[in-house]
């Protein structure tokens, strides 16, 4: 996705410190010091979901090979993986 603008995505309320793209290149995760996982919509830059659970920044997140889930690793004393489903990414294929 190529962004010709300024492009300022609100959804995280504190640093971002990873980020990975869906395989269909539709949407991506972001993991940050807030302790969330928020999914993006890659056109339009709009946060479409929010994923909360862990207890200290997410360090790493990653999608399936699918794009139908998604995980987040905290860091620090969580030191726990997540897995949700994504399902608004569901039937998508890299490509579409």
């Amino acid at each position: 996705v190529a962004i010709d603008r300024d492009c300022v995505v609100v959804g995280h309320s504190a640093e971002i410190q990873t980020i990975a793209w869906s395989p269909c290149g539709l949407h991506l995760a972001s993991g940050g010091k807030d302790r969330d996982v928020v999914i993006w919509d890659a056109w339009t830059g709009r946060g479409v979901a929010a994923l909360k659970g862990h207890w200290d920044d997410v360090l790493a997140v990653a999608f399936s090979h699918d794009g139908q889930r998604v995980a987040g690793g905290g860091g620090g004393y969580d030191g726990r993986v997540f897995v949700w489903d994504v399902p608004h990414t569901r039937g998508a294929k890299a490509g579409e």
